[in-house]
Parts: C-alpha cells; sequence; structure tokens
C-alpha cells in the first residue's frame, strides 16, 4: 500500500543527543538554548508523519559529522529488516563501512585490490564484516550480501535551523546531501526574497517555515545508501534500538567472554 494513503498520525520517535548515553563512535554537539534552539523544539513538538507499518523514526540532534553538525538528522528505518541482522554488527567501526559501501559499489571484488586501496587494515575490516554476515569471502574475492538484507533505512532527512542568513544555511544544507536523501533549511518565516526560493531549488534543497510538522514518508526509487555515512545512520539507528534488545546483552557478554584475564 501507498504510504501516502495512511492517515496522519502523531509519530512517536526516538531522540538521540547529547544528553543520552550512546556510545557507539558518534559524539554530539552539546545545544545552546536561544531561537534556533527554540525552533527545533519547536518543530520537534509537533511532529507528525505518514508511514507504513514496522517503519520506526529515529533522530538524531546536532550529530558530529566530517561535514559538520546538522541540527537534526531523521532516519526512517524498517524494524523487520533490521531484526534479522547479526549482533556482531555491533563491533564494527566507521572504518568497516567505508570498506563496505566500496564493495557494495564494486561488487565482487579481489581481496588484493581491496588491501591496495584500504591498506593492511582491511583485513581485519573484511573479518569483522564476515563475522556479521555482510559480506562473504571465498578463494581471494569478497563479495556483500543483498544490500536490502543489510540496509534498513527508508528514508534520511536533514535539518538546518537558522534564524537569519537563510544563504550560509542553504550552503549547510547542501553539504548534507552527501548523506541525506533529502536535505532541508528551517527557517522562523518563509523569506520573502524570490531569490531565496530558487537558489535552493538549485541546490536541491529544501525550504521549510514553522508550520511543517508533517513528514511524508514517500515510497523511495531505491533503498540502497547513498555514502557511508548513510550506513552509519542505518547501524547507529539499529544500535540505539539494540541497548533494549536481548540482542545488546548477548553482545556485551560476548565482550566480556573475550577478555584476557591477568
Amino acid at each position: 500500500m501507498n504510504p501516502a494513503l495512511h492517515p496522519l498520525e502523531h509519530l512517536s520517535y526516538n531522540l538521540i543527543d547529547s544528553e543520552v548515553g550512546f556510545d557507539y563512535g558518534l559524539s554530539f554537539r552539546k545545544s545552546r538554548s536561544g531561537p534556533e534552539e527554540d525552533l527545533i523544539l519547536n518543530f520537534l513538538s509537533k511532529l507528525s508523519s505518514k508511514s507504513e507499518p514496522g517503519i520506526q523514526l529515529t533522530i538524531f540532534k546536532e550529530p558530529w559529522l566530517e561535514s559538520g553538525s546538522p541540527d537534526l538528522v531523521g532516519v526512517f528505518w524498517h524494524l523487520p529488516t533490521a531484526e534479522k541482522w547479526s549482533c556482531n554488527r555491533i563491533d564494527l567501526q566507521r572504518f568497516d563501512f567505508r570498506l563496505l559501501h566500496q564493495l557494495a559499489c564494486w561488487g565482487k571484488t579481489d581481496a588484493a585490490a581491496i588491501q591496495n586501496l584500504f591498506g593492511r587494515r582491511s583485513s581485519a575490516s573484511l573479518d569483522r564484516l564476515q563475522a556479521a554476515s555482510m559480506i562473504t569471502v571465498q578463494h581471494g574475492e569478497a563479495s556483500v550480501f543483498p544490500v536490502h538484507k543489510l540496509y534498513a533505512v527508508r528514508h534520511i532527512f536533514a535539518i538546518e535551523a537558522k534564524i537569519g542568513d537563510w544563504r550560509n544555511a542553504l550552503r549547510q544544507a547542501f553539504l548534507n546531501r552527501w548523506f541525506a536523501t533529502s536535505s532541508h533549511v528551517l527557517l522562523p518565516r518563509m523569506p520573502s526574497n524570490g531569490n531565496a526560493v530558487a537558489e535552493a531549488r538549485s541546490l536541491g534543497v529544501g525550504l521549510w517555515g514553522p508550520e511543517v510538522s508533517k513528514l511524508a514518508l514517500k515510497p523511495p526509487i531505491s533503498y540502497e545508501p547513498i555514502s557511508y555515512a548513510s550506513w552509519l545512520f542505518n547501524d547507529w539507528a539499529w544500535k540505539h534500538w539494540t541497548q533494549s534488545s536481548s540482542c545488546y546483552a548477548e553482545s556485551k557478554h560476548h565482550l566480556l567472554d573475550q577478555q584476557v584475564l591477568p
């Protein structure tokens, strides 16, 4: 069924920020009180969505990335897909997802070519990915399992909130397109200057006013990640969910068993 046909309901979501204990290789900028923070909190308080069964929404507030710290990154992801994943995914590192994304782009790849690009540390990375049931390595060649089984994300949206200086906000939002399916600027009011709309359109960025709080999860063209950072948000959302699941407890027990006692 087309998700757009579902009735609009208030949407529950998990919010992850600097106040939440999240020990999976992601840090957050500490929120600062002021008009932009009020704009963000007002948006979150009215958030609602048209979605589909099994879809979760995890929102990251001011996560630190190579390109900066977006005010909000929302991840719609499919829980039934993620429930089938190996608990060993919890142990994966950022470097592993860089390698995984490259493998997904290349297809079946000779291990020597992987080492030429990623160096000696790629060997341990391949071992971790194989233990997590994400790749296979046979006869010196590595290949990725079907991406639709490994990637639960349906949509990633990024938001930059600005009280003024919409042009600088557009530049920041444009940078967020390297990992997000859609990127937007949230403003206290829509600019009367037509140049803002034209410039936003040319950059592939949306402009939102405070009245915009309804998110439509449209059927995507594909479920494939845009970059390795898309993979990271995919697994960060899942890892947060595992903290309250038996998978998390099993992983912690596995790590304790591996410790070498004096």
